[in-house]
């Protein structure tokens, strides 16, 4: 690809040499079927446990997420269901082991259940008296707490509401 001169002077000028990154520009079609990838993988780590970063065998756990899958899903062309499902991977990945981790982590058994059960309600904005009623005996509050920090922890969901 051809430079501008006067771009390449504005490079000089600012003392930008070799090789440089410029990024592509946001598609909002893409970065909203990347949000919604990604709540996908969001409700099948609160219903089924599936970390898909933990698990021995990610390429099975991925599976939902190929890009055959994520074209027919969400009727997009095949570069674009590339980028989505790479950067969806990147973005879970990332957000996973830097915030739900911790969390994920430091609970263990029936308490993780209920932890991953709470925060899919978080989520859907529903009330907790269902589980409170069917746990009794359980902290609910203090995964309740953790459950709301997780839910606010996703830059995906920030840049959607």
């Amino acid at each position: 690809m051809e430079i501008p001169e006067e771009v390449i002077r504005l490079c000089w000028k600012h003392k930008v040499y070799g090789k440089i990154y410029i990024p592509l520009p946001k598609d909002s079609k893409t970065e909203e079927t990347i949000r919604s990838v990604l709540e996908e993988m969001e409700g099948i780590y609160e219903d089924m446990g599936t970390t898909f970063v933990r698990e021995k065998t990610r390429r099975k756990v991925f599976s939902g997420f190929t890009i055959r899958k994520i074209r027919e899903r969400h009727n997009i062309a095949y570069e674009t269901a590339r980028l989505v499902a790479k950067r969806s991977r990147e973005r879970w990945t990332f957000w996973f082991n830097r915030h739900e981790a911790v969390i994920y982590d430091a609970l263990s058994g029936k308490d993780r259940f209920l932890y991953l059960k709470v925060r899919g309600m978080f989520r859907k904005r529903r009330p907790l008296e269902e589980i409170r009623s069917l746990y009794r005996g359980m902290d609910i509050d203090r995964l309740a707490e953790l459950a709301r920090a997780s839910v606010d922890s996703p830059t995906w969901r920030k840049k959607s509401a």
